[in-house]
């Protein structure tokens, strides 16, 4: 049994159909992490999104209700570290994230499948919006990809113990390592950019892309796609450097195989990382273009206000 984790804030509005959605996967255990109220006027959202919660009655749960906000990092971290204490693996929900009816199963049989691969840092339930076509004559439910994700994904204790989150000692493993991370052709350029230049507030997927990056492991992405994000429009992850895409409910390519079919080899997928390394590069250059335009619109009106 591998326990799920959900966080929760202050989106009431959002949160009831990422329960209905965790309901219907049948998990067997659930803890809940609920972040605590900025400033007095959040603690009316919060005491809302507490009360959806205490409703949940239907598995057993654990639940954490912090006093004060930790900021989103702080509390994923802490939520993580908490579950693994006890249990060798974990999977990890945020309030925004719906997972489609088999997410669970899936997660399970993958994280026993490669619970001793050390290549291995984890697994998602998300497939990026790259073509389908590149997905043909492709004979396996998975692919091997050196990228992390943060919606709807698990790991182990392994790897989880051994991620750095302290800025200053990550930037020297950067600096003195062989991996050529700052020129990497992903958005992970970026990320780290972002990372050395302090412009990160808290980021523990970040760095986590980039631990996992700087010891050379890959995440396990399914081909069809089992995550959508209801939050898109607001929270931590909107900001101006967002890009908007479209997350939908997939189905698994038909196949008489009713078990998840695993690639023997790492080069058994070039078409499908090919295609996963272009939609991120793609997002890259939109991100570039609009931090741009940001940048010349907050240049006129400076220029405006000083005149």
């Amino acid at each position: 049994m591998t326990p799920v984790i959900l966080f929760a804030y202050n989106r009431s509005n959002i949160l009831p159909r990422t329960i209905k959605c965790l309901k219907n996967n049948k998990i067997d255990l659930l803890y809940i992490f609920s972040n605590g109220p900025k400033d007095v006027t959040d603690e009316i959202k919060v005491d809302k999104v507490r009360k959806i919660l205490d409703q949940i009655d239907w598995v057993k749960t654990e639940k954490f209700y912090q006093k004060k906000n930790l900021g989103l990092s702080a509390s994923v971290i802490f939520g993580v570290n908490k579950v693994l204490e006890k249990y060798e693996s974990v999977i990890c929900v945020e309030d925004d994230i719906c997972v489609a009816p088999e997410f669970y199963s899936y997660m399970q049989t993958c994280l026993e499948k490669y619970k001793d691969d050390q290549e291995i840092s984890g697994i998602t339930g998300i497939r990026f919006s790259f073509p389908k076509e590149n997905l043909e004559n492709y004979p396996y439910d998975v692919a091997i990809l050196p990228h992390f994700s943060s919606w709807g994904w698990g790991t182990w204790k392994r790897f989880w113990k051994k991620v750095d989150f302290n800025r200053d000692s990550l930037i020297k493993k950067i600096k003195l390592s062989k991996a050529d991370i700052i020129s990497a052709k992903d958005d992970l350029e970026m990320m780290t950019k972002w990372l050395i230049k302090g412009e990160i507030n808290g980021g523990w997927d970040v760095y986590c892309n980039i631990n996992m990056r700087l010891n050379k492991q890959s995440f396990i992405w399914p081909t069809w796609n089992m995550v959508e994000n209801s939050g898109l429009e607001e929270g931590t992850h909107i900001n101006e450097r967002s890009i908007k895409w479209q997350l939908i409910w997939e189905k698994r390519n038909s196949s008489k195989s009713t078990k998840l079919r695993f690639p023997k080899t790492d080069n058994e997928q070039e078409k499908i990382r090919s295609a996963f390394f272009k939609f991120l590069q793609t997002n890259r250059a939109s991100r570039r273009k609009i931090n741009r335009i940001i940048l010349v619109l907050k240049n006129i009106f400076i220029t405006k206000k000083s005149s």
